[in-house]
């Protein structure tokens, strides 16, 4: 639940209220009047392709069972229309309906809820509220009719071939039997590694929104990067792109794990030598330093070296200096 001002949209169309239960008619209707309060509660239906209805958006606020206290419709820009609520309950519900249309198709926009104050326990039943939808939706794609439909796809086909197999037939005839029912096998178990790429991708969304994190069940490699806060809007398109993804049928979807399990291990690999290569690298760099004061390069040994001898010379002299006041001293004394 997002908090935050409403400023108006592009393309503004018009305005609407509903008179309360019992209250007295009001001729104002469908006309914008500022007289209004600030509103507890707003959905934003929010559209993606920026191309909407506006009378669409309008058909559906009516069949809201929960109708707002007014609303506010654009024919443009990325929100599509407000609703505004004064009740927290109302608009809660509200929002679950919206969802639960965009699961079955009945729009193309994603609401979003925003308040004048953020209440913990608010945003704990509303995320309660959605995940109990979201993760009976998706597990009713898990075993809906796309699957379904996968699942028979090629069943024909290789039925066909194997009746055909058992006739007589001429051998090269028989050849050519055999290997189109071998490459229908081999395109089935693509579609089985898709299908199960599918589920794991669902359940996957299913852990974390079950606070179970959203690593594969299976491999334990992190399919989705989810963010601490629930993003409904976020987690709905994750969906809807596994689900555009097996329905296109690209074979590289089928080894989607198999091509992160080998980047996370190229990338051990890679930091694994990368380490090694750095550490020898300052190895031999202990061994190379710069002298400054003679711009040349020396071993480490050979500046050990100088450094002992010049300071070896400093300290000869300077014993030597302190013998000889010492001997001038005690000449004075005598």
């Amino acid at each position: 639940m997002n908090r935050g001002n409403y400023p108006g949209g592009a393309g503004f169309r018009r305005t609407g209220a509903y008179a309360p239960t019992g209250a007295a008619p009001n001729h104002d209707r469908g006309s914008y009047c500022p007289r209004y309060p600030p509103p507890n509660y707003v959905i934003e239906l929010r559209s993606e392709r920026r191309r909407f209805s506006g009378p669409e958006v309008e058909r559906l606020i009516s069949q809201c069972t929960t109708r707002p206290n007014r609303y506010e419709v654009f024919d443009s820009g990325i929100v599509a229309g407000r609703l505004f609520f004064d009740e927290w309950s109302h608009a809660l519900d509200a929002l679950v309906q919206f969802w639960e249309w965009r699961f079955l198709g009945d729009h193309d926009l994603l609401p979003d809820l925003s308040s004048k104050t953020n209440v913990a326990s608010y945003t704990v039943e509303l995320n309660e509220r959605l995940t109990v939808l979201f993760v009976a939706k998706i597990n009713g794609l898990i075993e809906g009719e796309i699957v379904k439909r996968w699942e028979k796809k090629l069943d024909n086909e290789i039925r066909r071939v194997s009746i055909l197999l058992k006739r007589r037939n001429r051998i090269m005839e028989f050849h050519k039997l055999k290997e189109e029912r071998d490459g229908l096998f081999s395109e089935r178990k693509l579609i089985d590694k898709r299908l199960r790429e599918f589920k794991l991708g669902l359940e996957c969304i299913i852990n974390h929104l079950e606070g179970k994190g959203s690593k594969d069940p299976e491999d334990e490699i992190c399919l989705f990067q989810f963010e601490d806060d629930y993003d409904w809007s976020m987690i709905f398109r994750f969906i809807i792109r596994e689900c555009r993804r097996l329905d296109a049928g690209l074979p590289i979807y089928a080894f989607r794990r198999e091509i992160l399990d080998q980047i996370i291990n190229q990338q051990a690999s890679f930091q694994k030598k990368f380490c090694e290569f750095t550490f020898g690298i300052l190895k031999i760099l202990e061994h190379y330093v710069v002298v400054k004061t003679r711009n040349k390069i020396c071993t480490g040994e050979e500046r050990r070296t100088e450094h002992s001898a010049r300071h070896g010379i400093a300290g000869t002299d300077l014993h030597e200096g302190e013998e000889v006041a010492s001997n001038a001293n005690h000449g004075d004394m005598h």
